[in-house]
């Protein structure tokens, strides 16, 4: 209440200063890979302005936290959770909770422990069609809902942003739709894992105060912003549109005083989808691939699909923790191995 009432008796919020403070606030509390911090921190702190003004665009982009254990994912959504607009944060959402919940009041989706929408069970397929719909406006789920003795279709809206993160990679699909920010493992001597997290400071109050104002404030000037093109010559289709709204409010960031700031952040949007390209074939897949080679140096004859999978589990119990015999066959048969049945001999 009290930052509406300011609002609406003229305060105007310092835009650079909002950028520079969600900068320092990432920077107080997480690590990031040195070789590319600041274009990884700019990019989530764009990516948090977007979401006070993501209405304006046509399209807007979900961000994949990944990065080994112990990197600080969980922690990226504890500071995201007091950042961005309306946040609904959880690791166990079911798919009406997330539609019903998106239509009633929008906001920002932290899905945690994203790993599981690979499972094959209808929840998880259910959540998966809400996730790839909700990257554009417009985006909907369908279902039927009981109206007395009948069933009414109804629609409910879940266009809006969304941070996913996950110890693997997140399907395909809706991998395509994200703009990936990889963790860092902090060193022993880091003291940023050690600094502790108020929710009760008045700066978080303050800051989303100053972005919810920036949204009302700047309204029009996002919606021509939706029109604007950057000029970098690795952006083109889909990466254009995940990249388009955070290069746009990049522009609108560095024209109210942060000089190179589009630059920064078009030399990570290159890096970016260079890494992608550079990860065709999933973790999963590969991992695999490494054990049966090992395995096969040992017993030239063959493997089982459940040996493989039991060395899998020990090496990587994150990764493997849902497969079963089946799937390693399906994985492996995916890349030409020779796959019979032999009674377990």
């Amino acid at each position: 209440p009290e930052g509406r009432h300011r609002w609406l008796h003229g305060y105007q919020p310092d835009v650079k200063a909002i950028f520079q403070r969600l900068f320092d606030r990432f920077l107080d509390y997480l690590e990031f890979p040195p070789d590319d911090m600041m274009g990884t921190v700019s990019t989530l702190s764009l990516w948090t302005m977007l979401t006070y003004t993501y209405c304006a665009w046509s399209a807007v982009p979900y961000l994949s936290i990944g990065g080994p254990l112990g990197s600080g994912k969980s922690r990226t959504f504890e500071v995201l959770g007091l950042l961005v607009y309306n946040p609904m944060q959880s690791s166990n959402l079911t798919a009406p909770c997330l539609f019903r919940t998106l239509h009633m009041q929008g906001g920002t989706v932290l899905l945690d422990e994203a790993e599981r929408l690979k499972d094959r069970t209808p929840d998880a397929g259910e959540m998966r069609s809400i996730l790839l719909a909700g990257y554009r406006r417009g985006g909907q789920a369908s279902r039927l809902e009981k109206s007395g003795e009948d069933f009414t279709p109804t629609s409910f809206d879940v266009y809006g942003p969304k941070a996913l993160a996950a110890i693997s990679n997140l399907p395909s699909a809706l991998a395509s739709r994200c703009i990936r920010i990889m963790m860092f493992r902090a060193g022993r001597d880091s003291p940023v894992p050690k600094r502790r997290i108020d929710p009760t400071a008045k700066i978080w109050r303050e800051l989303r105060d100053d972005l919810h104002s920036m949204a009302l404030t700047y309204g029009a000037t996002f919606v021509k912003m939706t029109n604007w093109l950057p000029g970098c010559g690795d952006l083109n289709g889909r990466a254009l549109e995940l990249w388009q709204p955070i290069l746009a409010l990049a522009k609108f960031v560095e024209d109210a005083g942060m000089p190179g700031l589009v630059e920064t952040v078009e030399a990570h949007a290159a890096r970016s989808i260079a890494s992608a390209s550079d990860e065709v074939v999933p973790e999963e897949d590969e991992v695999l691939l490494q054990l049966l080679k090992q395995q096969l140096l040992d017993k030239p004859w063959g493997v089982t699909p459940s040996e493989v999978l039991e060395v899998a589990k020990n090496e990587e119990p994150a990764l493997f923790s849902r497969y079963s015999p089946r799937g390693i066959s399906a994985v492996l048969g995916r890349y030409g191995s020779t796959i019979s049945r032999s009674g377990g001999k």
